[in-house]
């Protein structure tokens, strides 16, 4: 599976390799829910308020920024049995909750965006729970195994006088 990773913002500064490495873990841990689906690419785009919105007045009709959509494209007739993603994460709204330090929470919304591909539904309490405590215990794997730190850095903005 091909990982792109496409930062649309300015404030965070991202190492696409790292966040790449973390994408295909989580992919890798969503796509036990639908073995049978096969993915060819997932792109995923680190972006701000302002695309956000865009995207999701665009799909949803609602003209308000948001911390994850996710895209799941189905095979084309006549091509390979290969699904395509595309996952965008709000850079702004993971700094705003940084809370728990913005890469964790870049990182949840990258694994909420994954579990979305898998057809997930968090649309009342019971599957928002459920699909919380998954998305975080893959998030609990990945600190284990060091993947999340590194993902990116806030761009210190030079406010002195030119």
């Amino acid at each position: 599976m091909k990982i792109a990773i496409n930062s649309q913002q300015n404030q965070l500064k991202i190492n696409k390799r790292r966040a790449a490495d973390l994408a295909a873990f989580l992919m890798g841990k969503a796509s036990r829910l639908i073995p049978a689906r096969r993915w060819n690419d997932i792109s995923v785009v680190i972006a701000d308020h302002e695309l956000m919105r865009s995207v999701n007045r665009e799909f949803t009709g609602d003209d308000c920024t948001t911390d994850v959509l996710s895209f799941c494209m189905p095979p084309m007739p006549g091509e390979p049995e290969f699904y395509s993603g595309e996952v965008f994460v709000n850079a702004e709204i993971a700094l705003e909750r940084k809370a728990k330090g913005f890469a964790r929470e870049l990182a949840l919304y990258i694994a909420h965006g994954c579990d979305h591909l898998m057809d997930e539904d968090d649309s009342d309490e019971a599957s928002r729970k459920r699909m919380r405590n998954r998305e975080l215990r893959w998030l609990r794997e990945a600190d284990k195994l060091k993947i999340i730190e590194g993902i990116g850095e806030i761009i210190k903005k030079d406010t002195s006088a030119g």
